[in-house]
């Protein structure tokens, strides 16, 4: 909750035009949320694909904002 929290609050304050340190920002919470529970089923073996369905579709909606977003967060 706290994650989601900070996340809510850096876009809804922070997403300005050439504001790219919230694109990185977003962008490494990202890769700090998916990476660990990703490389955690695939060390144990537990790659059941009803269990991690929802993986692949939040590392499919954020790479899309993102992508979305790096033009005018990026812009100079």
């Amino acid at each position: 909750m706290a994650a989601a929290a900070a996340i809510t609050l850096l876009s809804a304050w922070g997403w300005r035009r050439g504001e790219s340190w919230v694109w990185w920002t977003l962008a490494l919470a990202a890769v700090a949320g998916f990476v660990p529970p990703v490389a955690a089923h695939l060390a144990i073996g537990y790659v059941d694909l009803w269990h991690l369905a929802p993986v692949p579709l939040g590392m499919a909606l954020t790479a899309t904002a993102l992508t979305l977003s790096r033009p005018y967060l990026c812009a100079r």
